[in-house]
């Protein structure tokens, strides 16, 4: 007989009940597009979360390049719930299948750095944990060069127009320094520290800011006297900025990455104490 249609499809589960049978993740899309209502395209896409997590481990690399690509396309869906179940789903997979996952990361992660520009707070916090995560499993892999990659694809996404979303990018991007000199993971410093020299002339002072905290962050490895020499080499004829950035260097405080992937600032928690103890009774 025919195969069933798009909307045949969204009134039940269409996936096979065991690994045996064949199993197309980019099914998804059609069926999400041939179901009217979001309360069946969200059915839809937790019949695919929970198929996923069925998948043998031993059996996850053949389909991972497929599904993040899939996972990619979902989150540019205008549906609230629709993105936040695909952020979800990309978490679990991180969790479950690190070391299969992380071979073909690089389909979903032009994704996860558009969510990190959505007015959602809920969106933004949950894709970065995801980027946390992913930090942490290639620190558990052990792999130089996919942190590499990573950073690379962050850093080269800083020349964006949008303030806000360079902002969110700084802070995955010094997560993922914590993480990776805390994990002692062997990757090229170099290409980062020159790009974070030259967000410190971003026309935004939280960019220049967040570029500050994250060369506070590869001082020990680069080498204090090197950092020091390159920052002063960027910011000549802007002494104003030098004179901070030096000053925050000198202080040295590193920021804390928690336990759930985001972001604490002690060196800037102590200024702002600092100042409201100066402020007059």
């Amino acid at each position: 007989g025919r195969p069933p249609l798009p909307a045949e499809r969204a009134a039940g589960s269409v996936y096979p009940a065991g690994p045996q049978q064949s199993f197309h993740p980019h099914d998804v899309l059609e069926q999400l597009e041939g179901a009217a209502k979001w309360q069946d395209r969200s059915r839809i896409l937790e019949d695919f979360h929970q198929h996923l997590l069925c998948i043998p481990v031993t059996e996850s690399r053949s389909y991972m390049s497929e599904v993040l690509l899939v996972l990619n396309r979902l989150l540019i869906d205008t549906n609230f719930k629709i993105t936040l179940t695909t952020l979800y789903i990309i978490g679990d997979l991180v969790d479950r299948w690190a070391s299969s996952m992380m071979t073909a990361a690089g389909a979903v992660v032009p994704g996860l750095v558009g969510k990190l520009g959505d007015n959602k707070i809920v969106i933004r916090q949950t894709a970065m944990k995801i980027f946390h995560k992913i930090f942490t499993a290639v620190v558990r892999l052990g792999s130089p060069q996919y942190a590499e990659k990573l950073l690379h694809t962050l850093t080269s996404s800083l020349s964006n127009r949008s303030m806000h979303l360079r902002i969110e990018l700084l802070n995955v991007v010094i997560v993922a320094l914590v993480v990776f000199e805390s994990g002692a993971v062997a990757y090229d410093r170099e290409p980062v520290a020159q790009i974070m020299c030259q967000a410190l002339l971003d026309q935004s002072e939280k960019v220049s800011a967040l570029a500050a905290e994250a060369l506070v962050v590869l001082q020990p490895a680069v080498g204090a006297g090197a950092l020091d020499e390159r920052v002063s080499e960027a910011l000549q004829g802007n002494k104003a900025v030098l004179h901070r950035v030096i000053a925050r260097l000198d202080a040295g405080t590193v920021p804390i990455v928690t336990a759930e992937g985001l972001l604490e600032f002690p060196a800037l928690a102590r200024d702002v104490d600092r100042a409201a103890a100066e402020l007059p009774c």
